[in-house]
């Protein structure tokens, strides 16, 4: 009798817990792939160097020929984010990955900020570069710590799904 209906109760409680865990992990790996399309971000630059002011373009401000010095913007952005990408995990071990994320997000937008104002080149890689480029590293594995660990049954899917988020832009 009762204890039938005592273990119906926490069978239920047990099922609904499940239940929202889950719908907390897929929120999660939504998250994830949001902080990717951001993270992606990055490689829009090529594209974007024509459009660029001419004093954003040369070393030497407005002044110069031939391919754009803008074009060394996307390697130092990579060598940032794998120079932050060690960073991450052990800025996770210490703050969790929700931090840690917010962290590198606001790495990177106080770099697209302060870029947005540069006055050369030499600034722009600076705060665009270096300091963006650092939070994209230390961001970037974060959905995919937090993803195995709601999903651990599941790793392949969800760093799959996360990692296409980088690069879902540039399709």
């Amino acid at each position: 009798g009762s204890a039938t209906l005592v273990a119906a109760r926490g069978g239920k409680r047990a099922a609904a817990a499940e239940e929202e865990a889950t719908a907390r992990g897929v929120a999660g790996l939504v998250g994830g792939i949001l902080i990717h399309l951001a993270c992606g971000s990055m490689y829009t630059w090529g594209n974007l160097v024509s459009y660029a002011p001419p004093h954003l373009k040369y070393w030497a401000g407005a002044v110069g020929s031939g391919p754009a010095d803008a074009q060394l913007v996307l390697p130092l952005i990579l060598v940032s984010q794998m120079t932050g990408m060690p960073l991450g995990p052990l800025l996770e071990k210490k703050l969790g990955p929700t931090l840690t994320a917010l962290l590198g997000a606001l790495m990177m937008g106080i770099g697209v900020m302060a870029a947005a104002t540069a006055p050369s080149l030499a600034s722009f890689c600076v705060c665009y570069a270096v300091v963006f480029g650092l939070g994209v590293g230390v961001a970037y594995q974060m959905p995919i710590i937090a993803g195995g660990r709601w999903f651990p049954a599941k790793k392949g899917v969800v760093t799959g799904s996360v990692v296409t988020g980088m690069g879902e832009r540039h399709a």
